[in-house]
């Protein structure tokens, strides 16, 4: 049998897709099918594994590291699960197999013991050689491309990476906004006017700034960049499409509405009326509705409701005359209305199709001047772009990709295939057409090689990134390529054919039985209610095998909400708090062991809210905002008085945090657990706005705060500072160093203004213009093991898994929303052959025209994204699922993802193998919530409550000296020593929280303990984890260093090890020293003190004394080594 080399593994939730990616990665780098003499333990640098997140590339290469490190010290196959996987396979052992206790196979130990050994020596290379272990994203894989062959795709010889739309999108708008009003840019200022004109007439807000983002967002989005890119040329004429040609073009289309349009409408309906009466038949004699739809047409051409009627759409099917009369006329003339039914039918068929064809023109004509101001915008960015020598990261797929689609076997890639055999791809569901395309020749030059291979792994029913281009259906296609026709692609498209290898993963080792029976009835359910094709080709055969084989338990809510939105909110938010208790009282979960997943940020931020003021612990995408802190936003605050004069709102805004803050400092609020915050209101309220509203300049602000609070606070003193030295003048004027809960995003909000004022310089405005961009995303990372609830977002939750999820608010829409709107491809049209394409809302007014095929689809995909959505929130928990429905039972939203829920219901109701029960219904505030329990309720095994320790929340701002910072023992400390706050900012990264990593290192297979280390205190993101790793291998791969990081060196390792010199005459105790490093071997130390910064005398000084403490203590060869972690550099210093 000829072995298929194109696996593709389509999986479903918990089903161990990144278990499968690991394990395969590894097999491949151990080569375990090949005898020892032809094993190459750097056979890993012909690997490359592509995945979609950052954070995914961390967690990958984390688990393949940590799986080879277990495999090495592995005493048996069965010490590891992924070893016995891979033991199994070798010698064709069922995962599944009845007798798992049957008799090893004879070679088993050999294959063990070549798989410890040979996991040890890749370990090492690996780490000794890690900027060839080749897992990244596939962004970052395109980059590497770039840099190598920038003249071949038109790029700056030494660009600069943009990551951040936003922030291009924001400068570029500025600059278009600072334009208007300028003489030489009439044209654009009266095309701006002249929109928000028509936006303020329709009611609408008359700021078209964000529709203006609205658009430039649609420049950097894969599948609407390529239609956009089609305006800017007149297709007749060939030539280009400026800012006065747009013009011309909306006043010849206002001109084709408002008049020839709408007179020919009026002159149409007048000969229908005048025909149907020379017939027989006048208006006034049809059946009722008949004669009163042609009403419909009078008046504004651009209002009339072309919406048909039952009655009418009978009527233009009819055969005969009965279908347009009433019985009684019809039987007195039915010669005169047969007659008159082609007119009718003719007539209203012409008005629909002019009235049709003018409101589309219509739809172009509100966004025309949009456009113009759109195409200025897409000018200013690509003139930022070349100017600065930018380039934003989607242009470099777009541009690798015109050339791969152009050549089979592209010379981009030449070099790169020799390198790579072997192609792994995570979560294909969310690849999208140009990077899938961009990797096809790779996988078509492994396939194509001896032993080489690819590797897909996905799951189309988690596919929720619709947004960033990924295309699921690309995943169901495999092997065949649809999305390749008609380009140099389709060649290779014979090639994964032939060696396409469909595989399933089809258990589910996350979630408890019970669960995985709801979900697989669920979406089997939704999946033939639905009947739709692609939904289908997601869904079908996605039932799961169980693993687990007790317990489990899916509860549902459904709050039978009245029409007020305000009467059920309350009551519902009280029902999740209420679950809570009971999970927490009753069934002995912790606090950390409950996950709410939402849909929106609002809804996730008003049961935070509520949780909170319940005294429960939570944390959430919104609390962790640096910006959510109050301090923060008063500093905020403080910067935007230099740039605005007398604001008596931002003063208002000042008083209340510091009236607020300072009764709070006074009543020891930090100390005390649990202590609300101090209330502004009543007479307080009203004397602190009546000093404030007699404040006309800055200067009778300042008396005010002095009088107030006693505080001195100048602003043109503030103004003389630089922007980092303000906030630091801020936190120890005001104390807010005091507010302890907020110290750490105190710290965040100082290490982003030190990092945007090093790049940008101090410009008040310009920080504050970059805040507006970031306050949404700066965000703080805790330890793991904090017992609080968690919040996520559902895109958030991907990936994740808890004992308990909640899912409120599980009703979102299913439909497009009112707003939206999408770019439709219009080429060789006849109504406005000016445009290539257009943008249009996404409404029922599309069927029937040019655009009827884009709009089905769109319907289609959010249909099918909505259910993705509640695919992965579902299949989140592990032991317990409770579903809340802001849903009637009897009066379901058309469009909520709620319904199919409360038709599965019913159905599983009258199912004999599905046990669900109606249990007593629950009654907050006269608001009723039906309580459904799905299988028996299973207690959770008592088991010891999480311990949960006080934090002792230390002073980090040290407010005597506003440069100083002590660290002091637990937090981010390097023993006693005093450290500059500006060292510690700038350095965060690269020396302090490098320190604590080497800490935990002895040898290099420590790395990735010390990584773990860092993640599970919280002193690093998850997205930090490779760069952390990166920068520590760097260090200890060293030429100087690497010696002293080897295992095999035979040195005894002491970290963070106390010396103790002998006690002098004239000193009253001994002095205790504790070096970072030291490596002992017989009469040998060597001696290894980490610093930040640069070499100095002091570091010199000091480690000096360490080395003639060891002398006296009889060590003979003393090596001594500054190692400087940030620029990696070593300082071999004399004793």
């Amino acid at each position: 049998m000829i072995s298929k080399n194109f696996k593709i593994y389509r999986s479903s939730a918990g089903a161990g897709k990144t278990f499968t990616l690991a394990k395969e990665y590894i097999k491949i780098a151990l080569q375990i099918n090949k005898f020892d003499e032809e094993f190459d333990p750097e056979y890993y640098k012909h690997i490359l594994a592509v995945t979609f997140t950052n954070l995914a590339t961390a967690e990958m290469k984390e688990r393949i590291l940590s799986q080879l490190k277990n495999f090495a010290n592995a005493f048996d196959k069965n010490s590891d699960d992924m070893l016995r996987a891979i033991v199994n396979e070798f010698y064709g052992v069922k995962e599944d197999d009845p007798n798992p206790e049957q008799e090893a196979h004879p070679d088993e130990k050999v294959l063990f013991n070549r798989i410890k050994n040979r996991s040890s020596q890749v370990h090492q290379r690996i780490l000794h050689g890690y900027s060839n272990f080749s897992v990244s994203t596939i962004d970052a894989f395109s980059q590497k491309i770039a840099q190598a062959f920038k003249r071949d795709l038109n790029f700056p010889f030494n660009y600069e990476l943009v990551l951040d739309a936003d922030s291009l999108l924001e400068d570029a708008t500025y600059v278009l906004m600072d334009k208007l009003g300028q003489e030489e840019h009439l044209l654009l200022t009266e095309a701006l006017e002249t929109f928000s004109i028509k936006k303020a007439e329709e009611e609408s807000s008359w700021n078209v700034v964000p529709q203006i983002k609205s658009f430039g967002k649609a420049l950097f989005d894969e599948d609407q960049r390529g239609i956009i890119n089609k305006l800017g040329t007149n297709p007749v004429t060939k030539t280009e499409m400026n800012i006065e040609e747009y013009s011309k073009l909306a006043k010849r289309l206002k001109k084709i509405i408002y008049e020839d349009n709408q007179t020919k409408k009026d002159e149409l309906l007048e000969k229908l009326k005048l025909d149907l009466s020379n017939a027989g038949a006048p208006v006034e004699d049809l059946a009722k509705n008949v004669g009163g739809f042609l009403k419909r047409f009078e008046g504004d051409i651009a209002k009339v409701n072309t919406k048909l009627t039952n009655t009418v759409i009978k009527a233009l099917e009819g055969d005969t005359g009965r279908a347009i009369a009433t019985a009684p006329n019809y039987k007195k003339a039915p010669a005169g209305y047969d007659a008159a039914l082609p007119i009718y039918q003719n007539g209203i068929e012409e008005l629909l199709k002019l009235v049709g064809d003018t409101q589309l023109i219509k739809n172009v004509y509100d966004k025309i001047y949009l456009l113009i101001t759109a195409q200025v915008l897409k000018e200013e960015m690509a003139n930022m772009k070349e100017e600065q020598g930018w380039v934003h990261i989607s242009e470099i797929g777009e541009n690798i990709n015109k050339i791969v689609e152009e050549s089979p076997m592209p010379y981009l890639y030449e070099r790169l295939g020799e390198k790579y055999f072997h192609i792994l791809i995570d979560e294909f569901q969310d690849t999208s057409k140009t990077q899938w395309h961009n990797l096809i020749p790779l996988v078509a030059h492994s396939l194509s090689m001896y032993e080489g291979e690819c590797l897909v792994v996905g799951d189309a029913k988690q596919s929720i990134y619709r947004w960033r281009g990924g295309k699921a259906e690309m995943l169901v296609d495999l092997p065949e390529i649809p999305t390749a026709k008609g380009t140099a692609l389709e060649e290779e498209e014979y090639v994964l054919k032939q060696d396409g290898d469909p595989k399933k993963l089809g258990k589910n080792y996350r979630s408890s039985p019970n669960i995985i029976r709801f979900n697989n009835s669920l979406y089997e359910f939704i999946r033939t209610q639905k009947n739709d094709e692609l939904l289908s080709k997601f869904y079908l055969g996605g039932e799961q095998g169980i693993v687990k084989k007790v317990g489990g338990q899916v509860r549902l809510t459904a709050c039978q909400k009245d029409g007020n939105k305000d009467l059920y909110e309350a009551p519902s938010l009280q029902r999740i708090t209420d679950e809570i208790e009971h999970l927490v009282n009753e069934k002995n979960y912790d606090y950390k062991d409950i996950a709410i997943l939402v849909r929106f940020n609002k809804h996730g931020a008003a049961i935070a809210e509520k949780l909170v003021q319940e005294g429960i612990e939570v944390i959430s995408s919104e609390s962790l905002l640096v910006n959510s802190a109050p301090s923060v936003q008063f500093i905020v605050n403080m910067i935007r008085l230099l740039v605005r004069r007398a604001d008596k709102i931002l003063f208002m805004k000042i008083a209340r945090f510091l009236y607020a803050h300072y009764n709070d400092v006074k009543s020891l609020r930090w100390e005390t657990v649990n202590q609300a915050p101090t209330q502004i209101h009543g007479d307080e309220y009203a004397r602190i706005g009546e000093a404030v509203a007699e404040c006309a300049t800055h200067q009778n602000f300042e008396e005010f705060i002095k009088k107030e609070f006693d505080v001195e606070f100048s602003v043109s003193t503030f103004r003389r500072k630089t922007l980092f030295d303000q906030i630091e003048f801020l936190i120890k004027t005001f104390k807010l160093n005091k507010r302890t809960t907020e110290q750490a995003y105190q710290m965040k909000f100082l290490g982003t203004v030190l990092q945007h004022s090093t790049r940008n310089g101090n410009s008040a405005q310009e920080f504050l213009s970059k805040w507006e961009l970031l306050k949404e995303k700066e965000a703080l990372s805790v330890p793991e093991n904090i017992n609080a609830v968690r919040i996520f977002s559902i895109h958030k939750s991907k990936g994740l898994e808890f004992p308990v999820v909640l899912l409120p608010f599980a009703d979102w829409s299913t439909t497009p929303r009112t707003n939206d709107s999408k770019w439709f491809d219009w080429e060789n049209n006849n109504l406005v052959p000016e445009l290539s394409a257009v943008q249009l809302g996404i409404s029922s007014k599309l069927e029937g025209t040019d655009f009827e095929e884009g709009y089905n689809q769109e319907i289609r995909d959010v249909y099918i994204d909505a259910i993705n959505m509640l695919y992965v929130a579902t299949t989140r928990a592990k032991n317990y699922l409770h579903i809340f429905l802001n849903e009637d039972l009897k009066k379901k939203t058309a469009s909520s993802v709620a319904n199919p829920m409360i038709d599965f219901i019913s159905f599983a109701t009258g199912q004999s193998d599905f046990d669900v029960l109606e249990e007593a219904s629950t009654t907050i505030d006269e608001i009723v919530f039906k309580e459904f329990r799905f299988f028996e309720d299973e207690k959770v095994v008592n088991k010891e409550k999480a311990a949960v320790e006080p934090e002792n929340r230390r002073e980090i701002i040290h407010t005597d000296n506003t440069d100083k910072l002590r660290m002091k023992s637990g937090s981010l400390e390097i023993g006693e020593k005093v450290i500059s706050l500006e060292d510690r900012l700038l350095a965060k990264d690269k020396g302090i929280l490098l320190h604590k990593a080497f800490e935990k290192i002895r040898f290099a297979e420590d790395v990735e303990d010390a990584i773990a280390f860092l993640k599970s205190k919280g002193y690093i993101d998850k997205e930090d984890v490779t760069d952390y790793r990166d920068h520590i291998l760097q260090i200890i791969n060293d030429e100087e260093i690497k010696q002293y990081f080897d295992g095999n060196s035979g040195y005894i390792v002491l970290n963070e090890s106390e010396i103790v010199s002998p006690k002098k005459e004239l000193m009253k105790a001994s002095v205790i020293d504790r070096p970072d490093r030291l490596l002992l071997k017989g009469e040998e130390v060597v001696v290894i003190d980490y610093k930040t910064g640069s070499f100095n005398k002091e570091h010199e000084e000091q480690i000096k004394r360490y080395g003639r403490t060891l002398k006296s203590m009889g060590f003979k060869d003393i090596k001594l080594i500054l190692l400087y972690t940030e620029n990696i550099k070593s300082h071999q210093v004399d004793l």
